[in-house]
């Protein structure tokens, strides 16, 4: 009698901690044409967002981003308010493309693939 109440306990422990576990995260591409900047000579080359949030916020976060002068690690404002956090770091390889990570809610929300130009 113990071990099947041993047992019991032991399979209902494991269904517990398989039912806490965190969905996978999903992406979706986006539509980045015509997400570029002059003044900051940047063009944005690919487009990520988690998919509960939507492109038209991804769209939103890359069109911001773009016209900040900020490189490293900076805030994404609309108005008031920061939408995202973004990080942005050098792509290995010869093809000088960069990407940039933006937060919220501190999981990666958008993912801008993105290059220099002129």
């Amino acid at each position: 009698m113990t071990r099947i109440v041993l047992s019991a306990g032991a399979a209902l422990l494991a269904a517990a901690s398989l039912a806490a576990a965190d969905p996978p995260v999903r992406y979706s591409t986006c539509d980045h044409a015509g997400i570029s900047s002059t003044a900051t000579r940047r063009h944005v080359n690919y487009l990520s967002v988690q998919s509960y949030l939507g492109c038209e916020f991804g769209q939103k976060v890359a069109r911001i981003w773009i016209h900040d002068h900020c490189l490293s690690s900076c805030n994404v404002w609309e108005g008031n308010t920061a939408i995202a956090f973004c990080t942005s770091s050098k792509d290995s390889g010869t093809g000088g493309e960069w990407t940039t990570r933006c937060s919220k809610s501190g999981s990666t929300a958008v993912i801008i693939g993105w290059v220099r130009t002129g």
